[in-house]
């Protein structure tokens, strides 16, 4: 089993473990080495360097909202690793939060404290089992329910594991074949920096026509918000608020329904990587996205196969954790996604307990 190290603690010798390109006389003080589960087989390179947060770069996060966090994060993080030529967008999600929980271990805690305990129906089953009345049960089930109440636990990053990649058997691509159709295409893992790749590609692409329907859309929001305020009970005077002509409404939804099919289309092209005999990863994406659509061999059952595969990926940190159950009071086997927000949330709030603060230099 691989274990996360600590690695304010006894650091390895990495310059025995692999070849790098910065000589280690050249790190800086204050970088620490990051070698993720991964071993480069993936996304991450085999060995990187990475500083701590410093106060600049936290406040882009807090003014980021959930739309534009994976570009606030990609940014974020490459302003701390030393090699300019590693980029996050290269990186799979789950190398991306590797990484965070590694730097949080190493210049924060390896205790991940205050986290949602990640609840199933058999503590539900338990807490109906405990509790003296049904009117009592379904007081506590509804606070469960609508977080009045939220049970909380601590993770100790020192326990957790991750998955061991063979170099002679992991592949990071994937290359399907329908015998009856006579179609074999190759797809590559996905990138955290994917939903920007298309975000970036799908803004050139309609930039034109967005702007043309962009006041039919603000009109349309307004109007939608103003009907769901009214419904919770707001005194909206809706009369006042513009109405969207019909024909107009419906020009805009095809609009949208058009560019939602193309964009389907692009997220099936975005990580083609060999088509019908033909290594096609270095065609412009616009190029891949027309062959895609223009082939309906490539179906809903290829897609389904590839998001399947991928997903099923053992890689990064193991999702079985130990840890207290709030619910049961017991120590147990639990699974658990870590999630870059609460990462993040956890490096802002943290207080360091390595610090010595004292009044008076020190003696020498």
């Amino acid at each position: 089993m691989a274990k996360l190290y600590k690695m304010s603690d006894n650091l390895p010798d990495v310059s025995r473990m692999v070849d790098v390109s910065l000589d280690r006389r050249d790190i800086p003080n204050g970088f620490v080495p990051i070698e993720l589960s991964t071993q480069g087989l993936l996304g991450a390179p085999k060995l990187f360097h990475i500083r701590n947060f410093d106060t600049v770069d936290l406040v882009g996060l807090a003014l980021t909202d959930d739309d534009r966090l994976p570009l606030t994060v990609s940014q974020m993080l490459e302003s701390l690793i030393l090699e300019d030529d590693v980029s996050i967008r290269d990186f799979h999600e789950k190398e991306v939060i590797e990484t965070i929980v590694r730097l949080y271990k190493t210049f924060y805690s390896d205790q991940l404290k205050d986290i949602e305990f990640p609840y199933t129906d058999d503590d539900i089953a338990y807490l109906r089992k405990k509790t003296p009345s049904a009117d009592e049960f379904q007081t506590i089930l509804q606070d469960l329910k609508q977080r009045r109440w939220v049970p909380r636990v601590t993770v100790d990053l020192n326990a957790l594991d991750t998955y061991d990649l063979d170099p002679a058997t992991f592949k990071r691509e994937v290359y399907l074949t329908d015998k009856k159709v006579g179609l074999t295409v190759g797809f590559s893992f996905p990138r955290y920096g994917d939903i920007l790749t298309l975000r970036e590609f799908m803004k050139d692409a309609y930039k034109e026509k967005d702007k043309q329907f962009s006041s039919i859309k603000d009109t349309l929001r307004f109007r939608q918000d103003a009907e769901q305020r009214l419904r919770s009970g707001e005194d909206i005077a809706l009369s006042r608020v513009a109405i969207v002509p019909e024909f107009e409404r419906e020009r805009y939804m095809e609009y949208e329904t058009t560019k939602q099919r193309f964009g389907i289309q692009a997220v099936k092209a975005l990580n083609l990587v060999y088509y019908d005999g033909k290594d096609v990863r270095d065609l412009p994406l616009r190029d891949r996205i027309t062959l895609v659509a223009n082939d309906a061999r490539i179906d809903y059952k290829i897609t389904k196969a590839v998001n399947d595969h991928f997903t099923s990926m053992k890689i990064g940190l193991k999702e079985e954790i130990l840890m207290e159950n709030p619910i049961k009071a017991v120590v147990e086997e639990r699974r658990y996604s870590f999630r870059l927000v609460d990462l993040l949330q956890a490096i802002k709030l943290s207080e360091s307990s390595e610090l010595d603060i004292e009044f008076e230099p020190p003696q020498r």
